[in-house]
């Protein structure tokens, strides 16, 4: 090992990990510029008045928020790919230098290269601070868009009451539904004799649901509407 070579480094860095963040902040800005777009876009044309300007002023306000987030996140997105492109162009030539300094005979050329070295640390530590600057100019122009929306109530869960069967007197058994017979027509007007109602195998299956209720009530909507569509009238004799 050469005697000049403590201190010799290579530079630290994942030129693959910050390609993957500079891929995620142009995500985000294309997403919020087209978002911005759209919202400064949508209009009404027949709606009219007090509402309206209001509307009119929620609509732009949130519109230049995007608009200014996504230009930020472009922003921060150039500065960490100048910083990347720096750290792969210069990765390579440390490591060239550091291997020189170690088994290179000649006098002088640790210090040298030491020197080369610590002008490339100083130039990524500059566009470093570029980055992390515009990255976090970024992140307070996305949290200033949460302030940017109107406060709009919660609703509650809109819940189905169950539905409530009468029940059969306990004396007065229940008997299967028969089908009413059509008109009898005759002459070249006379109809084909209805056809009779369909199996329960025959039905279409309900809806997975969790209430038990809602899965009959579907089951009865079924049975009426194939029953209405084939021309059968279900009559409880």
């Amino acid at each position: 090992m050469h005697p000049n070579d403590d201190g010799l480094a290579p530079l630290r860095g994942n030129v693959h990990a910050i390609t993957n963040e500079h891929e995620r902040l142009c995500q985000l800005a294309n997403g919020l510029e087209e978002l911005g777009l759209f919202v400064r876009a949508a209009r009404v044309d027949e709606w009219t008045g007090p509402a309206s300007d209001l509307a009119l002023d929620s609509r732009l306000r949130i519109a230049t928020t995007c608009l200014r987030a996504a230009a930020a996140h472009a922003s921060a997105a150039s500065a960490l790919a100048d910083y990347r492109d720096m750290l792969a162009t210069l990765q390579p030539v440390a490591a060239s230098l550091i291997a020189e300094a170690r088994t290179s005979p000649i006098p002088g050329i640790a210090e040298l290269n030491r020197g080369s070295l610590d002008r490339f640390r100083d130039q990524l530590t500059a566009a470093a601070r570029v980055a992390a600057a515009r990255m976090n100019q970024a992140a307070d122009d996305l949290r200033s868009l949460e302030s940017a929306l109107p406060d709009l109530p919660v609703l509650p869960a809109f819940t189905v009451p169950p539905l409530v069967m009468p029940a059969s007197p306990a004396s007065t058994p229940v008997r299967p539904a028969t089908l009413a017979p059509a008109p009898a027509k005759t002459g070249r007007h006379a109809l084909a004799p209805p056809r009779s109602a369909p199996s329960d195998a025959h039905l279409p299956n309900p809806f997975r649901l969790g209430d038990p209720a809602q899965a009959r009530l579907v089951v009865e909507l079924n049975n009426q509407l194939l029953l209405a569509l084939r021309g059968v009238t279900l009559v409880s004799s």
